[in-house]
Order: structure tokens, then sequence, then C-alpha cells
């Protein structure tokens, strides 16, 4: 018969071990339940009760995805979509306005040259760079919408840089050469 005090520690480490076996076959589904949510970098008033989202991963291996989200009297009308992805850095971002502030635009201040990351129309409900359910980004359709609506968004603010994809294809009202 085991001493009182032997009894202790043995029931202590047969718990011990116990919790530890628990913990280790469990940490895959409690880890993964703290890298499910996003991590909200940025919520942008458009006015309206009018909201533009930016987050990013909470968990990445290579590099963290980074997200938008539009929101319209709290009702999501863009769902999260994936414009970039980068090491944790932080992010400064700015709106810029169109059509009596229906047509609104996100513009990165961060980097060295700021750049225009997401359009949205709330008029159309048309975005850049995310195209529609049944469509895919290089189709042609889906480019001159996207160059549509960021032609729209340069008729009145000249002063925002053209995306990079789009400097080989200038819209018909822009003169290329100021670029």
């Amino acid at each position: 018969m085991l001493s009182r005090p032997r009894r202790v520690i043995l029931v202590s480490i047969v718990a011990l071990v116990f919790v530890c076996v628990f913990l280790c076959a469990n940490a895959g589904n409690i880890l993964d339940g703290l890298c499910k949510e996003d991590t909200a970098i940025a919520d942008l008033d458009a006015g309206s009760n009018r909201h533009i989202i930016i987050t990013g991963q909470s968990c990445w291996e290579v590099g963290r995805g980074l997200h938008y989200e539009v929101k319209d009297g709290g009702r999501i009308v863009s769902p999260k979509s994936l414009y970039d992805v980068d090491e944790g850095n932080s992010h400064t971002y700015s709106l810029i306005y169109a059509d009596n502030k229906s047509l609104v635009g996100v513009i990165e201040m961060t980097r060295k040259q700021s750049r225009i990351l997401a359009i949205y129309d709330f008029n159309s409900g048309n975005t850049y760079p995310r195209p529609k359910d049944d469509e895919v980004g290089v189709e042609e359709t889906v480019q001159q919408r996207w160059r549509g609506l960021f032609q729209r968004l340069h008729q009145e603010n000249p002063q925002i840089p053209i995306p990079s994809e789009y400097q080989q294809k200038c819209f018909p009202t822009i003169d290329c050469s100021q670029f």
C-alpha cells in the first residue's frame, strides 16, 4: 500500500498526463478556432451607414491574406474578397468618391506610391477587383466593367494612381503620357 503523500503524487502525475494528452490531441482544434476569425485592420466609413472593412488573416505561414468587404446599413453587399498578401505590415487607407458618393474607392497610402485597391458602386453593386460569382476576372467583359469603374472614379479624382494592371490599357478619356 502506498503512503498518502505518494498516492497524491501518483494521482497528480496521472492527472497531468491526462491533461497533456487531451490538450495535445485537441491542439489542432483549439488553434484552428483561433485562426478562423480575421483581424480587423480598418473600418472605413463611406457615409450613410456604408462601410468598407479591411481584414487580414489572423494566422498565416507564407503571407497574410488581406480582404475587403462592403456593408450598407449593416448588410453585407459585397462579401469578403482577397485583394493582396503581405507579411503582417501595418497599413493606412483613405477613401475617395465620385457620382455623389455612390462610387467609392479605397486607396492604400502606406506604400511609396499610393494605390487603389478596391472600388465599389453602391448603385449597381459592381466592385473592383472582385468579379461576380459567375465570372472570372480575366474575362474581357469583367475587365471592361472594372476599367469603367476606374474611369468614373478617375474623372472626379484625377490624382488617383492607375492600377498597374491597367497602365498599358488606357481609357479613351485619359492621356496615358501623363502617367
